[in-house]
């Protein structure tokens, strides 16, 4: 919260998507977590002990395209946080930048940093919760059907990051997501 503020529009953040229990709904400060997601895979590749980390509750196809899945670190003020320390006997400098559509870090050091390697040692995806649900077709039976949220299976990653010969896991559990349909008239 030190680092982000309030999110709310008063304070500057616009509306975009957001993971809630009822789906994905547009609100304020949506996209935070592409900010910390990124910043956590540069806390990885850097070395740093991650002293605080939790994954999205449902798995967001847009991370997993440069890496797969697991790797993302959703943030909500209060509740969820990422936390990491820098372990170094000397300052880095974390810089963020947007260029081309995507956003960069780069850790800036003063000497070499340690040696990372991560990789993925086990993906599970489980299709047995595949679900529709159908919203408005009994008012509304000649309506065009538009799809709200699009079917996403369970997915349990576990990835292994070694950091100048020690071993550490990385755990991540996506729920399902089931495919919604609205016929209302909108």
């Amino acid at each position: 919260m030190d680092s982000i503020g309030e999110i709310s529009k008063e304070t500057g953040y616009k509306d975009s998507l957001v993971i809630t229990k009822d789906g994905f709904v547009s609100q304020a400060g949506g996209g935070v977590c592409q900010v910390s997601s990124t910043i956590y895979y540069a806390a990885l590749n850097a070395g740093f002990p991650i002293l605080e980390r939790y994954n999205h509750s449902k798995a967001i196809s847009y991370y997993a395209q440069a890496f797969d899945y697991g790797l993302d670190a959703t943030i909500y003020p209060g509740q969820k946080d990422l936390r990491f320390k820098n372990q170094y006997p000397f300052g880095v400098i974390l810089f963020s930048y947007y260029f081309d559509s995507t956003m960069q870090t780069l850790i800036l050091a003063p000497t070499e940093i340690a040696d990372v390697q991560i990789d993925l040692i086990l993906k599970e995806v489980d299709h047995s919760q595949n679900s529709l649900i159908e919203v408005n077709k009994d008012e509304n039976p000649n309506a065009q059907a538009k799809v709200i949220q699009n079917y996403i299976p369970k997915i349990t990653t576990l990835w292994e990051r070694k950091v100048n010969g020690q071993i550490d896991q990385i755990s991540s559990n996506y729920r399902s997501q089931p495919k919604i349909i609205d016929y209302s008239n909108n």
